[in-house]
């Protein structure tokens, strides 16, 4: 039952509603998400490989944000495992962030995807062919 405020305390509940509790806390994140599919198995239990494309994140690029797209999240410093940074390893890393900041720096989607792979770099989703990548 809830209390005054509406607002009911999971401590009190029995094992099956914790359990629908949880249930839909999980999915709260994920209701109404649009998908593309990219990859489908034929194996089994159908599993796939989707691409979330309807949770926006950004419009623009900054220099941060083109750094976690391109290279992915932040990694933990082999020195430090509680100083989080992520910069460029080489001269090429940062030929592509300077190209890549200028072709989207002012124009872009991002957008939010998970829960798997989310410290990798992001997926590109384009029409051309024959880019590489």
């Amino acid at each position: 039952t809830a209390n005054a405020n509406g607002r009911i305390d999971p401590s009190d509940l029995d094992e099956e509603s914790l359990e629908l509790l949880q249930l839909y806390m999980d999915h709260q994140s994920t209701w109404q998400e649009v998908c593309l599919v990219t990859e489908m198995s034929n194996e089994g239990k159908g599993g796939s490989k989707t691409i979330t494309i309807n949770r926006p994140m950004a419009f623009k690029l900054s220099k941060s944000m083109a750094r976690l797209v391109l290279m992915g999240a932040l990694q933990a410093s082999e020195n430090d495992s509680t100083n989080f940074v992520r910069k460029e390893r080489d001269g090429g890393e940062t030929q592509n962030l300077v190209k890549f900041l200028g072709a989207f720096e002012n124009q872009c989607a991002v957008y939010v995807g998970g829960p798997d792979d989310m410290d990798k770099p992001a997926v590109l989703v384009h029409g051309i062919a024959d880019l590489p990548g």
